[in-house]
């Protein structure tokens, strides 16, 4: 099949239609979501929510279109399917928290990793190897194969779940929530950062 031009993609998956439809159909593709961050970030997070923060990237012209200004703050979010590939992070200073999101709390917008090129560029590939012209499945597919997607606005914390060693790491269902840990006395230093793998 001829591949999805992805100027097209990139300007359809805005529509409020298929923004709709994306993160309706997000369970499908992936149950749960996982952002892994320094274990430092735990009380803005318990505060404010998980909360989207500038990068340090390029903002590309499509990116800028749906939402003012240059660079805005963005947040990753992985499929629990490929947390495990973004425990080791070395561009932050460790330790680190687990913390899962389910797809129905998702908000409202969600996007391709503008700040990870391969993300962005390859929406067309993608549409090809999956045999499909769907948006909404190129949209996941890309996600599922570079295992990232982004947000713009924050998940408040009463969504939130984080994995602690008692907790079956495959199964964020059973993960406690952020702020029952904290309401129990238990404060930020005492969630376990995540173990080296």
């Amino acid at each position: 099949m001829t591949a999805l031009s992805e100027t097209h993609f990139h300007a359809q998956i805005r529509t409020a239609e298929m923004q709709e439809k994306i993160r309706q159909l997000a369970a499908h593709y992936s149950e749960w979501f996982v952002h892994i961050t320094p274990e430092r970030n735990i009380p803005s997070i318990l505060a404010s929510g998980l909360a989207p923060r500038p990068v340090d990237a390029i903002c590309i012209p499509e990116a800028i279109g749906h939402r003012p200004g240059l660079n805005p703050p963005i947040l990753c979010l992985s499929p629990h399917s490929r947390a495990h590939e973004w425990r080791n992070l070395q561009h932050h200073e460790g330790p680190f928290s687990e913390i899962a999101v389910h797809a129905s709390h998702l908000p409202e917008h969600l996007d391709l990793d503008w700040s990870f090129p391969p993300s962005w560029n390859y929406a067309g590939d993608v549409s090809v190897d999956c045999g499909s012209s769907e948006y909404h499945e190129v949209f996941w597919q890309t996600v599922l194969r570079f295992g990232v997607a982004i947000i713009y606005d924050a998940i408040p914390s009463s969504h939130l779940r984080v994995w602690t060693p008692d907790k079956d790491r495959n199964a964020p269902d059973s993960w406690s929530f952020l702020n029952q840990l904290h309401h129990k006395g238990c404060s930020e230093s005492s969630i376990p950062p995540l173990e080296e793998t």
